[in-house]
């Protein structure tokens, strides 16, 4: 039978004990995941999300920890080690302290996007994963999870304000109807 190995990075194949290919492996970090990152964790006054970043992962935790720091994390916010449960449970442990958003992209985060507020992905590896996020995106980058998330802030603030002239309208025109001051009717046309 054929055996493989995985030795400091390299994955060697071997059959009869005779070695038969030999791959070398290495991870390249994406070139916008850290500028990403930092954009996420930067605070509001500085042009960033002022948000908490962590990563969980099911690698060694001294895998994480190197990525982690390659990433400009802290490497104490880097959980490896973590089952498809334990990431779970580390989302409902800080659940009650604020709110979260989880992106994933692997089959075993599929049970974490259930258990955050908010879920995303990208849709480019896994498509199958696009179905069982809040939102998804059509890139392998970071890059577009922070603008999306300062575009949905405006959105918000956007909303609000809609909602608020829309209420104060509403009660203007009832309290200038009852006094008599505007007819229904002239009440109604100017609402749009």
């Amino acid at each position: 039978g054929t055996e493989a190995e995985e030795l400091a990075g390299e994955l060697w194949f071997a059959r009869d004990g005779v070695v038969i290919a030999r791959l070398t492996m290495d991870e390249h970090l994406r070139p916008a995941a850290r500028a990403a990152l930092a954009a996420l964790s930067r605070p509001e006054s500085e042009g960033g999300l002022g948000l908490e970043l962590a990563m969980l992962s099911g690698d060694s935790p001294e895998r994480v920890a190197r990525v982690a720091e390659r990433l400009g994390l802290d490497a104490t916010r880097a959980y490896g080690g973590l089952s498809p449960e334990g990431k779970v449970n580390w989302l409902r442990e800080r659940s009650g302290q604020r709110d979260t958003l989880l992106v994933g992209d692997g089959l075993n985060d599929r049970l974490a996007m259930d258990a955050a507020l908010c879920s995303g992905t990208p849709a480019v590896d896994r498509p199958s994963l696009a179905s069982m996020a809040d939102f998804y995106y059509l890139t392998s980058d970071l890059e577009c999870v922070p603008v999306a998330l300062k575009a949905s802030r405006r959105l918000r603030a956007t909303t609000r304000a809609i909602l608020v002239a829309g209420l104060t309208y509403n009660v203007g025109a009832v309290v200038a109807s009852v006094l008599g001051l505007v007819g229904p009717l002239a009440a109604a046309l100017a609402m749009p």
